[in-house]
């Protein structure tokens, strides 16, 4: 008699197409909760990044006061009106760029043939970059600035000192803008702290998210929700009394573009050799 053969035990390995697809949902819907808990937790990182280099602004400028007993002026402008440098080149020195600082003629605009090779070619800035909108530049190849200074505070040749502003805790001092950005070391670089939070273009506040960062007078960093009651906004932008006359923040009506052409190269490199 012809025996039957055993068929083989199912492999504990096997499975059925129902099983399959059980697991294939159980792994995306795993990749689902997580994807967007990375994202959260790769942003909260770039907006502690962000406030540390707010910080780091601010701490700048409060050196800057500490050994001129006033702020940076807005910008300088000679006799004549002509447009020389901006605050942010200004306190260059205490953001440890002495390097850069030391090559730029200050007796000549910041686009003069002499100085714009500096603002074109020099990459030390990353403490004006805010990691989550990352570094942008002008179509000429400038460095945009994604902060500006309260206005009342800082405007053409202004010489704000701290005891002239009775509230140092309430008081702006730089703050996201929140579009328009201008290029590094242009002139310019004020805003209207009355035109709103996330009103304007040529206002304060951040494209990327639901409010905006401020550094205040006292150097501290605070967070404000595009939600802020409009008359607790208002209040920031200091006394009356600070507040200057309109020529003196007067702006272009159009946007800056390079017209220098030929200008001098600098060695970069020189600094760092040993």
């Amino acid at each position: 008699m012809k025996s039957e053969s055993a068929s083989p035990p199912p492999s504990r390995w096997a499975f059925g197409w129902r099983e399959l697809i059980a697991v294939v949902l159980v792994i995306l819907v795993a990749i689902a909760l997580l994807v967007p808990a990375v994202q959260q937790s790769r942003e909260s990182a770039r907006r502690t990044q962000w406030r540390n280099n707010l910080k780091q602004l601010g701490l700048a400028l409060h050196n800057y006061h500490d050994n001129f007993n006033q702020l940076p002026p807005g910008g300088i402008f000679n006799a004549e009106g002509r447009p020389y440098h901006e605050w942010t080149s200004s306190f260059q020195p205490y953001l440890d760029s002495f390097p850069w600082y030391h090559m730029v003629d200050f007796h000549r605009p910041w686009d003069d043939p002499q100085n714009i090779d500096l603002f074109l070619n020099w990459h030390h800035w990353p403490v004006f970059t805010d990691p989550s909108i990352g570094t942008s530049l002008s179509p000429d190849g400038l460095q945009l600035n994604p902060v500006a200074a309260n206005q009342n505070i800082m405007y053409r040749n202004s010489s704000v000192r701290f005891d002239d502003i009775p509230d140092t805790r309430g008081t702006l001092l730089l703050a996201d803008a929140y579009g328009d950005w201008i290029p590094v070391g242009y002139p310019f670089g004020w805003r209207d702290v009355a035109l709103g939070l996330h009103q304007s273009s040529q206002g304060f506040g951040n494209s990327v998210r639901e409010g905006t960062h401020t550094v205040l007078v006292d150097g501290s960093v605070r967070y404000f929700s595009k939600d802020t009651d409009p008359k607790v906004w208002a209040a920031l932008a200091g006394p009356e009394e600070l507040h200057p006359a309109p020529e003196q923040v007067a702006k272009p009506s159009e946007p800056y573009k390079l017209t220098v052409t030929d200008y001098v190269r600098h060695d970069f490199d020189q600094f760092n050799k040993k």
